[in-house]
Order: structure tokens, then C-alpha cells, then sequence
């Protein structure tokens, strides 16, 4: 059950992350966005060292909405890819020299 439950979680943050910005007058940096908290909650899921065998079958995603990230128009959300790539990173490194 608790796979299931990361599997729908991962799917759903990935929608929310990859939904596209609505830019308008009323968006202002200081303003919360959900796909920023969606890719932070993404970032702290692989950082999870107790679910690596869970979410690694989730890299090719999760690496693809880190680069999409880059092309955002919002520092915010630009900020929040890097991390997860870095994190990301950092994940794969230790997993293939430890």
C-alpha cells in the first residue's frame, strides 16, 4: 500500500509541477506557487534515504521535470529545478560510488 501511495503522490506532483504558469499582473515573486512546492516536495521525496529503491524508478521523470523547470519565466520556480536536479544529483552519485 505504501508503494501505491508514493506512486500516486510522485504522479500527482509531477502534474502539479508540470501544470503551466498562469502569468498575469496579480503573480508576484513573494506570491506562493504550487509548482514550486510540488518540485520542493519532489526534491525532498529522493532526498528520503529510505525510500531510494521506491522513487528510483521515478529518476527519468523526475530528472526531465528538473530541466523543463529551467525554462520557467519565474526565478521561483527556476530555483526550486535546480535543487532537485542538484539533489538528484547528489542521489545518483552516492548510489553508483558507495
Amino acid at each position: 500500500m505504501q508503494v501505491a501511495l508514493l506512486e500516486l503522490t510522485v504522479a500527482t506532483l509531477l502534474e502539479v509541477s508540470s501544470t503551466p504558469l498562469a502569468l498575469n499582473d496579480a503573480l508576484h515573486h513573494s506570491q506562493d506557487i504550487a509548482q514550486v512546492h510540488a518540485v520542493n516536495i519532489l526534491r525532498i521525496l529522493v532526498q528520503d534515504s529510505s525510500l531510494v529503491t521506491a522513487i528510483s524508478r521515478h529518476y527519468a521523470a523526475l530528472t526531465m521535470q528538473a530541466l523543463n523547470g529551467f525554462t520557467s519565466p519565474l526565478w521561483a520556480v527556476r530555483n526550486a529545478s535546480l535543487q532537485l536536479l542538484g539533489c538528484f544529483s547528489t542521489r545518483l552519485f552516492s548510489e553508483h560510488f558507495s
